[in-house]
């Protein structure tokens, strides 16, 4: 994995760094931050890291930003320029760290006069010391004078951030000019000679006197025929300038020179070159002056070619078949390989939604991108010329890049073959060694059997059985090996119909209240239940209470006191209330304990007004503003709240009441209706009966999607996996429920009042009905006219087809609630006065 970085961000961290190079006083680098990015949609299965050359990991192949940067940092390189200030100082890399970095200029000052200063981290330096480097005390003294303000007043790359509080203009140019060139003439130490004369082409490049700089480098730096990395950071600057001028080819030529030359700065050179016009890699690499400053630019054409990197790998090779560059290349390869091979999630296009259909091996990995197939054959003929290469000292890495890509390809046998070739003493390698290895003998399983489960658990229980359950999507390794592990295991369950282990591999149990489903519910049941449980089994029925995240823990904990059976009764209860069959929900909702001391969403507190209608539309609007009840004393067991077990009593109630004749019976299946349409996705009681904590807009209330000429309304398809589950909420209204009831009291009432409410009421179940049908061929056929057109001609067909109870309530208009539905309804208003 890598930190994700912009490529902005860089270029502003980058160049504020480039200014400490010589000698960083106390600062800050702040990164830009991103969200969710494309490297997090495949598994990261392969270790790019293993190239074992950390001062080309920038160039590793990321997404989200311009650079890879490995979370870990252990393998990184000591900075150059602090090594040579080591080297030169003659102590330790620590001390010299300090030192330039962090101490203070006043202290190096006064240690330089021989005076004594209170940092101890500074004790190392006794008068031996400063008799033998006053001078280096001094020039660094100075150089932590000018570094703060190493920065270019209004440049542009600032502009996202990081502006610098100082810039040269703060500073009288000839003056600073005038102490570094006497001090570069004073000096007899070519090393601090060199490093005034980098002072100089810097500040001068700064200050954008980009002639003077160049000639600075020429006759201060070139002049002392002394190459260390100091000279590079120099020829960097006058690179700058040259650009600055329009110099581009010469610009680029000492930006490469800069990039072959530096350990830790690669990635700054190569920006440096990516922002500079005109860049001409074969006229650079005509002028390369060794082997490795070719496959430096032959890798940095590998990493521009961002899909295929492995054209420029094959010149690298015949170059040198041991370069770290070729490796550098390969390892970009394999991981986009795995980015074509094992995506985290499956789905067809939408110029081929059906891509799925017809496979006919359902297994998981699934080769989804055929025009990848080619260069996974130039990756493996690349990888097995190099594993065959006599030559090629570490053959480690390519037995096990190999075996990578036969894995990838899905030949597991030729895996193995090559994976026990690998015999290295690198942890690393090893790491990943055992990692194929567990990866292939899951993988190959074209079941899961009870005996295998077992061998899961002895062989491989550290992976799968983390103190973060595996169904908790932002796990630490969701995307990582057990993320591909658990989604493998999840399919072949999947597969054979063992729904409960599909599922609660990739889901927590409270998923299911996004789409209910009874026989997985029932699955999960079966396991729980189930006795001489495995241990993997065991495992996974751990997993089953809902986790919560502890924000002063930081970490994901279950909940205490999960009771399956109660979360599994409410559940079907709820489900049968949705369905119309109270009958079933009471015999569901008597069987959980606690009763109204649950926390399940909504088993209490309900409102009497649930029973009422919806004056206004509004679902931000208090229940009090909106709602509004009638009849409820004629119908004194219904009280002013109840729970859901309160609530299947009286829809029984109400249903039986309703089955007689008068106008009580009218007045149940009135209620009744008002009940089922409160409660569907267009009622203001929405979230009652679908696990929401309120009626705000969520995606559980979004199955009426944007209709644009012909209106598809399709239930989740599970093909391969039950993976994120809760990504596809499924709540069906069925308006022909609530409209039964309606016409139902219609047919037994006399009272025109009570007609013009049952009208009213089903009014909005025939909106709902016009929302949601798929049957209508003139609604289903209007997908080439332009929006406009459609949207008319909609309206026409709502208006002519789908307002048959507002034409009938127009009769009504003598009554007093015609009158309020007229103000409140402005649909209605409008309809009675132009139809």
């Amino acid at each position: 994995m890598k930190q994700i970085v912009f490529y902005t961000a860089f270029l502003l961290t980058s160049f504020a760094y480039s200014v400490l190079a010589h000698t960083p006083g106390n600062h800050t680098t702040s990164y830009c931050a991103g969200d969710f990015g494309e490297d997090y949609t495949y598994y990261n299965l392969f270790a790019q890291e293993n190239i074992e050359e950390p001062r080309y990991q920038a160039f590793l192949l990321t997404y989200d930003s311009s650079f890879y940067t490995p979370d870990k940092t252990d393998g990184t390189e000591n900075n150059e320029n602090i090594e040579e200030w080591q080297k030169y100082l003659g102590i330790s890399y620590e001390q010299a760290l300090y030192l330039v970095f962090q101490s203070g200029r006043e202290d190096l000052r006064a240690l330089a006069q021989e005076k004594t200063v209170a940092d101890k981290k500074l004790g190392f330096i006794d008068k031996n010391f400063i008799k033998k480097y006053k001078q280096a005390l001094l020039y660094l003294a100075y150089a932590k004078y000018l570094e703060p303000y190493m920065a270019v007043k209004g440049d542009r790359r600032y502009y996202w951030g990081n502006v610098p509080e100082h810039t040269v203009e703060e500073l009288d140019y000839d003056k600073v000019i005038q102490v570094l060139e006497k001090s570069w003439q004073a000096e007899t130490d070519k090393e601090l000679k060199l490093r005034y004369g980098y002072q100089l082409v810097r500040f001068a490049h700064y200050s954008r006197r980009y002639r003077e700089a160049i000639g600075y480098f020429n006759t201060h730096v070139e002049s002392l025929d002394y190459k260390p990395v100091i000279y590079y950071y120099a020829l960097d600057q006058k690179g700058g300038a040259e650009r600055g001028l329009g110099n581009y080819m010469q610009a680029h030529y000492d930006f490469s020179r800069f990039f072959t030359h530096t350990k830790n700065r690669k990635e700054q050179a190569y920006a440096s070159m990516r922002v500079t016009r005109d860049l001409d890699f074969e006229a650079l690499l005509s002028e390369a002056e060794t082997i490795t400053a070719k496959n430096d630019l032959y890798m940095l054409l590998g990493y521009r070619d961002f899909n295929n990197p492995l054209s420029p790998f094959e010149k690298i090779i015949q170059n040198d078949p041991n370069a770290p560059q070729a490796k550098v290349l390969m390892a970009r390869a394999v991981n986009q390989l795995e980015r074509n091979f094992f995506p985290t999630r499956y789905y067809c296009s939408y110029r081929n939604p059906a891509c799925m259909e017809g496979l006919e091996d359902y297994r998981i990995p699934l080769n989804m991108d055929n025009n990848a197939e080619s260069f996974l054959k130039q990756a493996l003929e690349s990888a097995l010329q190099q594993a065959g290469n006599n030559k090629v000292r570490e053959q480690e890495f390519w037995q096990l890049t190999t075996a990578w890509l036969y894995f990838i390809r899905g030949n597991y046998k030729a895996a193995e073959d090559h994976l026990e070739k690998v015999n290295s003493k690198n942890v690393k390698i090893l790491g990943q060694k055992d990692k194929l290895a567990m990866l292939i003998d899951i993988t190959q399983q074209p079941e899961i059997t009870e005996g295998f489960e077992e061998t899961l658990m002895k062989k491989y229980g550290n992976v799968l059985d983390t103190k973060t359950p595996a169904n908790v999507y932002y796990s630490p390794d969701s995307h990582g090996t057990r993320g591909f592990i658990t989604d493998v295991l999840a399919n072949r369950f999947f597969l054979q119909k063992d729904y409960a282990k599909a599922f609660l591999l990739q889901n927590p149990i409270t998923a299911l209240e996004y789409n209910p489903d009874l026989e997985i519910l029932s699955a999960i049941e079966e396991l729980c239940h189930k006795k001489n449980k495995n241990s993997f089994e065991e495992m996974l029925v751990k997993s089953i209470p809902p986790v919560e995240y502890d924000y002063q823990a930081k970490k994901y904990i279950q909940k205490t006191g999960f009771d399956l059976d109660s979360y599994a009764a409410n559940m079907k209860g709820n489900v049968y209330l949705w369905k119309g069959e109270p009958e079933k929900a009471l015999s569901e909702f008597r069987k959980i304990t606690n009763g109204d001391n649950t926390s399940y969403k909504n088993f209490s507190d309900i409102p009497g007004s649930i029973f009422g209608y919806n004056r206004i539309e509004c679902f931000e609007c208090p229940e009090e503003q909106v709602m509004q009840t009638d009849y409820m004393n004629d119908f004194t067991f219904i009280p002013p709240s109840v729970n859901k077990k309160q609530l299947a009593e009286i829809l029984i109630r109400l249903k039986k009441e309703g089955e007689g004749n008068g106008e009580k019976a009218a007045k149940a299946n009135y209620l009744l209706g008002n009940f089922f349409f409160n409660t569907s996705l267009l009622g203001y009681y929405r979230n009652i009966l679908t696990f929401s904590g309120s009626n705000a807009n969520n995606s559980k209330f979004h199955n009426y999607p944007d209709w644009n000429g012909h209106f598809e309304e399709k239930a989740p398809e599970y093909l391969l996996y039950f993976k994120d589950y809760e990504w596809s909420p499924w709540f069906k209204d069925n308006f022909d429920r609530p409209l039964a009831y309606l016409t139902t009291a219609l047919d037994k009432t006399g009272d025109e009042e009570l007609k013009a409410r049952i009208l009213f009421a089903a009014s909005k179940c025939e909106q709902g009905i016009f929302y949601s049908t798929q049957n209508d061929p003139e609604l289903n056929n209007l997908k080439n006219l332009d929006y406009k057109a459609r949207q008319t001609r909609r309206i026409e067909i709502k208006t002519s087809a789908y307002r048959r109870y507002f034409q009938l309530l127009k009769e009504y208009s003598h009554t007093a609630f015609y009158e309020e539905v007229k103000t409140h309804c402005k649909y209605f208003d409008y309809y009675s006065t132009n139809y």
